[in-house]
């Protein structure tokens, strides 16, 4: 059974690299690089053809992103796909995991990965996304924007533990905003059609959220609602909302809501701990994450919470323990820039799902040593 590391680009010279160093590093794994450029103006296609990559061209302006990636799944010839974004990088985990699916005869029709989605102050989140195809199953996306390959799939993908990481927030404060009103406008567009999606409601209050406009982000979990029902899911994206709100801690009400309706969602559990320590509830939160980490061992940000839950509880040493593991097993967690300090987004942290004074792994380890040590 053979594999294709599938990427689309458009000016991506200061990601690609890595994700094709890495990926030169696993010819056991990966059979072919295939990559689709969406209309560069910088050296990205020659960076691509000097790792060995096959390189095709989208034929006219990206438009529609379903479009772009059903373009080149066309164009992959082995049995499997890994579709990865310019801005992704494997752990060492995920691809032992995609060797040893990829090789049996038979298999899933798609498996999906956590990914961890960092800025480049050292903060994060998490998401779940589908990234391993099976072409047999004949996968094809569909939607202009936040573009799904699941409603193609005869079942839904397995899930693996193994941790993939995202680092396109890490890019400049201009270049996040372009992007995110960019998306806005497309998901716009297909609120306003006649076949609007729930999900992409969801998705675009985020986003409004993470450009502080809250009202707007609010009248979008309201569509949600109308779209597909007040559920787990528009409990975390109004949680999240609300996290920009003054007051204390109203996001706690919606965050233990969808708590309630889905105990079984790790994401929804740390953000339930987060708000009931933020809320002077750091015995709650010690309980809701010592159960996740047991639970879910496989989730870092999870063992992270945890351990500055425990130094909010003055327990420092054990604190410090778990972060030092976080630190060892996961060194993306590790990712800040001296940039990413000095630029000014006062709504960044509402999206990183850790406390909003979080300041980096590498300093809370540093002040724990320090205290540990007198």
């Amino acid at each position: 059974m053979s594999l294709t590391l599938g990427c689309m680009v458009r000016n991506e010279r200061n990601h690609l690299p890595r994700l094709l160093e890495a990926a030169t590093a696993h010819p056991d794994v990966i059979a072919e690089i295939l990559i689709l450029d969406t209309g560069s103006t910088d050296d990205t296609v020659a960076l691509a053809e000097a790792a060995g990559a096959r390189v095709l061209h989208l034929p006219g302006p990206l438009q529609r992103f379903d479009e772009a990636r059903n373009h080149l799944l066309g164009n992959v010839t082995t049995d499997w796909l890994l579709f990865l974004d310019a801005d992704e990088v494997p752990s060492e985990d995920m691809f032992d995991a995609v060797h040893r699916i990829s090789q049996r005869p038979t298999g899933p029709p798609a498996v999906s990965f956590p990914r961890y989605n960092f800025f480049a102050n050292g903060s994060f989140y998490l998401s779940t996304e589908c990234k391993l195809l099976r072409l047999t199953a004949r996968p094809t996306y569909s939607g202009a924007v936040a573009e799904s390959v699941l409603p193609s799939l005869p079942e839904p993908p397995t899930e693996t533990p193994a941790v993939l990481y995202h680092f396109g927030h890490t890019r400049p404060l201009a270049a996040r905003i372009a992007k995110a009103e960019w998306y806005l406008d497309l998901m716009r567009r297909e609120l306003a059609s006649g076949s609007p999606r729930a999900g992409i409601a969801r998705a675009a209050a985020l986003i409004e959220r993470s450009l502080g406009h809250f009202p707007a982000a609010r009248d979008l979990v309201d569509q949600a609602i109308r779209l597909g029902g007040q559920n787990s899911r528009t409990d975390f994206v109004l949680g999240h909302v609300r996290r920009g709100e003054p007051g204390e801690w109203p996001a706690r009400a919606e965050f233990e809501q969808a708590l309630s309706q889905a105990p079984d969602d790790p994401a929804i559990v740390n953000l339930a701990a987060v708000t009931r320590l933020c809320d002077n509830d750091p015995a709650g939160a010690r309980t809701l994450l010592a159960a996740a980490v047991r639970r879910w061992p496989h989730l870092p940000h999870l063992r992270l919470n945890l351990g500055l839950t425990l130094a909010a509880l003055g327990r420092n040493a054990e604190a410090l323990g778990h972060l030092d593991a976080v630190a060892a097993a996961h060194p993306a967690f590790r990712t800040e820039t001296f940039a990413g300090r000095l630029e000014f987004d006062p709504w960044r942290s509402l999206m990183s799902e850790t406390i909003p004074g979080y300041a980096g792994l590498d300093l809370h380890r540093a002040y724990l040593r320090e205290l540990t040590s007198r």
